[in-house]
């Protein structure tokens, strides 16, 4: 025959390990959290200004003619120059060229176009001509620092992916964490951001 417990000591311990008798702790890390959290929610609602000042129209095409004229050189130490002239400019004269240098054959020129994308997705259309060059063409398709850079514009932006196109980010982040290469490594990060 079973002895029936009659200790209160060894009900107590057994209603703690059931969870249902709470021991006292510190829970001063949780109004921290809540505290950081409302900040976080109300940098939101200011929302962020771009940093881009915006050049007039001469200018703009002055700077953007000579960025055509060197995104047409093979090598990146001729277009990088080019590219650092409008890095903190915003024009709509510099979207076509911005686009054209994502299929760069130097990944390096490409990268860095893609960088600057991050303040310059002003409407749907220029969010659907940047997905199209940076996700769909050929020249990218392993260029995974260039697909989340660009990801990086669309969050900055505010633009939502579809479900198609959300699948296609879970298809190259699950070939990247698939094969493991060093390279990928910052593309990687960049996408779970």
């Amino acid at each position: 025959m079973a002895r029936a417990v009659t200790s209160p000591l060894l009900w107590l311990v057994g209603l703690a390990l059931l969870g249902l008798i709470a021991a006292p702790c510190d829970v001063s890390w949780a109004e921290d959290d809540a505290a950081e959290s409302e900040e976080a929610a109300e940098d939101e609602e200011e929302g962020e200004t771009s940093p881009l000042t915006v050049p007039d129209k001469a200018e703009a095409k002055k700077l953007n003619d000579a960025l055509k004229k060197a995104g047409k050189k093979k090598n990146a130490t001729l277009v990088l120059p080019a590219m650092e002239a409008i890095e903190e400019l915003d024009h709509p004269e510099f979207t076509k060229t911005l686009l054209k240098l994502l299929k760069h054959d130097s990944s390096l020129v490409a990268s860095k176009a893609a960088e600057m994308w991050e303040w310059r997705v002003h409407d749907k259309k220029t969010a659907s001509k940047l997905w199209k060059t940076a996700w769909l063409d050929k020249k990218n398709k392993r260029r995974f620092i260039i697909k989340a850079k660009s990801l990086k514009a669309f969050a900055r932006a505010g633009h939502v992916l579809d479900s198609k196109q959300f699948k296609e980010v879970e298809r190259d982040w699950r070939w990247i964490v698939g094969n493991p290469i060093k390279t990928n490594a910052a593309a990687l990060s960049a996408i779970a951001e």
